[in-house]
This record gives structure tokens, C-alpha cells and sequence, in this order.
């Protein structure tokens, strides 16, 4: 048994994740890496052999000038893993989520990096379990939590709904139906797709037409508990220009703080009237009912300044992601819908980290007139910037 690991991002191996040539050379007997389409091709009857592990990149090779050959590449994966079970491992740097579907697992690059080297050291252990991979060491801790859970339903399933004052929305967890803890409250679920792009469709769809005065949602849901997807859900919240950016949010769980230190969006939690709450009926009232001082527009900002998000792996490089988010500020200052940038990936509206760093640069608010009118004079001069009004990205070099 070999394991290949498939990614053409050596750069990244090395600097984000410090697996450098040394760190690798000590498992050299067990992984290989190839970082070429051609690489892929010489190696391609070693690689595809029953019993070898494959670690794949979905994002490699540029898929935009090289899509036939990814796509014909990713289909001999996918027929590969299916012939004999064999095991089969997706990462990817836009991916905030971790699953396993018999054995084709799909993981956050970090989550890759920061897994292999327990993951290695057990197979040369003669214990293979991916779950390893996808957890490190405690790989019991998403049975910990569906017992911390289970525990903690059994325990309020008798406990009458509380009354809380205004107007209020509970979200359940789709793994369980939780019977609703507050009275006349209006609910919904939020089910398996964790996605960015599935976040930001229930927000629209759920937040741009009552105001809320307090949001409680689920600290664990989708297909891994131990994602704690309810912080990610709440700095959406936080970062979607509804009429309810500003309301109170409670994260429910069953877990305390020390599960959660480690986790890249734990620091929305820092930020004012977002608290991490247990799951019970009568802590729902006390701080349903507490009063508060509310979040105001003019504070937004620094609030959010709190999260601290990094740039996702999934750019190519710092100036890739400074070009992108400096086309958008121009743009909007000028006034052009964003449907109008040839070559901007629209999709990348619904990220959490675009989506931030509008927010905390207060880049909502419409600008007057005179200043887009004066924008727009400036980018009409800008080469990439065509007649019919509409900017090409493939040509638009930031200034």
C-alpha cells in the first residue's frame, strides 16, 4: 500500500503548513507526491493500483486551462475509488467542512495538513482509520458529542417551553427534531448542506423580512458535529446586509469553551451579542429576557474586526485575492453591479470571508452620486474597462 498525494501547490505544503522536503522524507517509504498533470500521467498505473490511498486536490491544475484533462483525471478517481472500495480522499482550501461518504472522504485543506503527520504515523502503526485524518488523535470526539447531545436532550425533553419577550427565531439542528423551547416562535432547520453558498440562501430567505429580536441557532449541525458550524452560520449573520445583522444571537450547544479555542471562527464570540449558550429551557428565558445594550450600525465594524479571518488557501497567492477585492471596492464605489465584472466569479459573493471583509470595511452603505460619478470617470481610463461598460478581468491589472 502507497499513499499519492495529488496537489500542485508545493508552495502551500511549505509555507502555510510548514511540510517542507525533510518532513515529508521521513515518511518517504509510505507517501509520494506529485505536483504535475504530467507527473500524474507517467505515474498513472502505479498510482490507480487497488489498496493505495489517494489524497486529491480538487482544484488540480487550473481547471480553466486544463479542464478537459482535470475532468477526465477526476472521473478515473472517482471510478478508481468505486472499483474495490478503495480509499479516496478530496481537499480543498474553499471547503469549511468535513465528510465521509463510505470511502471517499471530503476535508479542508487544514484540516489535511494539520491530520497527515498522526495520520501517517498510525498506518505505520498498522492502524488505518481514516478517521484520523479527519480528526486527529481524538477520533471519538464526534461520538462524544452525539452522547453529550443525546444527554442533553433526555434530560429537557420534560422541561415546558419558556416564555421570551419580542419576537424570536429557533433553528433546530436537522439530526434532531428538538422540540421547540420557546413559545410562539417561528422556526426553521437548517439541515446536511453547510456550504457558503447554502448559508447565505437561508439568511436571505429567513432574515430579510421579520426582525428578529434574538436569533438561536445550533452550535453543532450538518454531517460532522465537531465542525461547530454554528459559529460559521453566525459570523454569516453578522457579515449579510439584512434587518437583521444587528440582532442578538445565541449559539446553543452542549459543549463548553474549551472545544471550541481552537476553531477559526471562535472569535465571534468575543463580538458584542453573540454568546455561546447551553441547551436548556430555562437558560433560553434568562438570556431571551435579559436586557441588553443593542449593536448599532456604527459599531459593526470593529466588531467584526474581532473575527480575524484568514485569506482562504484557496487563492492562488496574496496579490490574487488583493486584485479581486480591489476590482470590487472599484466597482461598487463606481457604481457597477458586480453581475457586470467579466471574469469576477460571482459564487465568491457568498464566502464568509468576502462577506466579512465588506462588512467590517462598511462597504454596504451606498455612496453619493457626485463620488461614483467621478469613480466611474477614473475606471473608464483603466485598460480592461470596455465600452459597453463592463470590466474583463483577464486584462485589469490593479493600480
Amino acid at each position: 500500500m502507497k499513499i499519492f498525494l495529488i496537489d500542485d501547490k508545493k508552495v502551500r505544503q511549505q509555507s502555510d503548513y510548514k511540510w517542507t522536503d525533510d518532513r515529508f522524507h521521513k515518511f518517504k517509504d509510505l507517501i509520494e507526491r506529485i505536483f504535475t498533470l504530467d507527473e500524474l500521467e507517467k505515474s498513472s498505473k502505479e498510482i490507480f493500483t487497488d489498496d493505495n490511498i489517494i489524497i486529491y486536490h480538487e482544484s488540480f491544475i487550473d481547471p480553466t486551462n486544463l479542464a478537459k484533462e482535470s475532468i477526465e483525471k477526476r472521473n478515473k478517481l472517482f471510478s478508481w475509488s468505486k472499483s474495490k472500495g478503495n480509499l479516496l480522499i478530496y481537499f480543498s482550501g474553499s471547503k469549511d467542512f468535513r465528510k465521509i461518504e463510505e470511502n471517499v472522504a471530503h476535508i479542508p485543506v487544514s484540516v489535511l495538513y494539520t491530520n497527515l503527520e498522526i495520520f501517517l504515523y498510525k498506518i505505520l502503526e498498522n492502524d488505518l482509520n481514516l478517521k484520523y485524518l479527519l480528526f486527529g488523535e481524538n477520533i471519538n470526539l464526534e461520538e462524544d458529542l452525539r452522547e453529550k447531545q443525546d444527554s442533553f436532550l433526555r434530560k429537557t425533553i420534560n422541561e415546558n417551553p419558556q416564555k421570551i419577550e419580542g419576537n424570536n427565531l429557533f433553528i433546530h439542528p436537522h439530526q434532531h427534531y428538538v422540540l421547540s423551547p420557546i413559545q410562539d416562535v417561528t422556526e426553521q432547520t437548517l439541515f446536511s448542506d453547510v456550504s457558503d453558498k447554502i448559508f447565505t440562501e437561508k439568511i436571505n430567505k429567513w432574515l430579510c423580512s421579520a426582525k428578529y429580536n434574538n436569533i438561536f441557532v445550533p452550535l453543532c449541525f450538518g454531517n460532522i458535529l465537531s465542525d461547530f458550524n454554528g459559529l460559521r452560520f453566525a459570523a454569516h449573520i453578522r457579515c449579510t446586509n439584512t434587518i437583521n445583522q444587528k440582532s442578538r444571537i445565541f449559539i446553543y450547544g452542549y459543549v463548553g469553551l474549551e472545544y471550541l479555542i481552537e476553531d477559526k471562527y471562535f472569535n465571534i464570540l468575543k463580538t458584542k451579542n453573540i454568546n455561546l449558550i447551553e441547551f436548556s429551557k430555562t437558560t433560553f428565558a434568562e438570556v431571551g429576557n435579559k436586557m441588553e445594550s443593542p449593536l448599532i450600525v456604527e459599531e459593526l465594524a470593529t466588531e467584526l474586526s474581532k473575527l480575524k479571518l484568514d485569506v482562504p488557501v484557496n487563492y492562488y497567492d496574496s496579490h490574487h485575492i488583493a486584485n479581486e477585492w480591489g476590482i470590487f471596492q472599484m466597482a461598487r464605489n463606481a457604481g457597477i453591479k458586480i453581475d457586470d465584472i467579466e471574469g469576477f466569479e460571482i459564487e465568491k459573493m457568498n464566502s464568509i470571508y468576502f462577506k466579512w471583509l465588506i462588512a467590517k470595511n462598511n462597504l454596504y452603505e451606498e455612496l453619493p452620486d457626485e463620488q461614483e460619478k467621478q469613480q466611474r470617470e477614473y475606471i473608464y481610463k483603466i485598460p480592461g474597462f470596455n465600452v459597453q461598460g463592463k470590466i474583463d478581468l483577464t486584462k485589469f491589472k490593479k493600480r
